[in-house]
């Protein structure tokens, strides 16, 4: 069976027919004795090859725990049955990842926090990342936010930087990422989240 891409490159790789996914994700976490977070999140997925599809479902699951000045986390990403496209089996492109995020400083009026991790691909390939954000909050549950972030390509690409920025109004999120991709006029890609806790 073949593994659905788990990278960017493929953004900008144009073939003969049409291609498509949508995911669609329901959460729940919680503290466990009062140190712990824990969280699970079932997905429905949906990929789309010219006139072929095939629907599934998918799980994610993470751990995070305080220690010392950081937390440390650890998360299992799109762990589910492959689905079949066209007569051929593609397998979801399952994760492993481990990330530690220091406390937040404050710097003048400004929140700054720094993260870094470390992600194994379905293949056994491993990319390390590590980024920065700044937060403004000039009213509780009204925080503006920018981040900056660089991670190693996979299969031969570039070390690629990420920018992005979000803003939070009580319980409802979005955030925005960018990426650029390897070579001139490759384009980039554009990330939207939008969460409501």
């Amino acid at each position: 069976a073949a593994a659905l891409p788990d990278g960017d490159a493929s953004l900008r790789a144009q073939g003969p027919v049409g291609a498509g996914e949508l995911a669609a994700t329901v959460a729940y976490a919680r503290k466990v004795r009062g140190r712990f977070r824990v969280g699970a999140g079932a997905k429905l997925v949906q990929e789309r090859l010219g006139g072929a599809q095939d629907a599934g479902w998918a799980v994610d699951l993470g751990a995070a725990a305080r220690v010392g000045p950081a937390t440390v986390g650890l998360a299992a990403r799109d762990l589910g049955p492959a689905l079949e496209i066209g007569g051929a089996r593609a397998r979801l492109p399952a994760r492993v990842t481990l990330g530690a995020t220091l406390r937040r400083q404050e710097v003048g009026p400004l929140d700054v926090t720094a993260a870094a991790e470390a992600t194994r691909l379905a293949g056994g390939r491993l990319v390390p990342a590590a980024g920065v954000e700044v937060g403004y909050w000039p009213v509780v549950g009204r925080t503006v936010a920018a981040r900056a972030g660089v991670r190693r390509g996979v299969e031969g690409e570039g070390a690629r930087v990420t920018l992005g920025g979000g803003m939070r109004w009580d319980r409802l999120s979005i955030d925005y990422a960018w990426q650029g991709l390897d070579g001139a006029g490759s384009g980039a890609a554009h990330r939207v989240g939008l969460t409501w806790r």
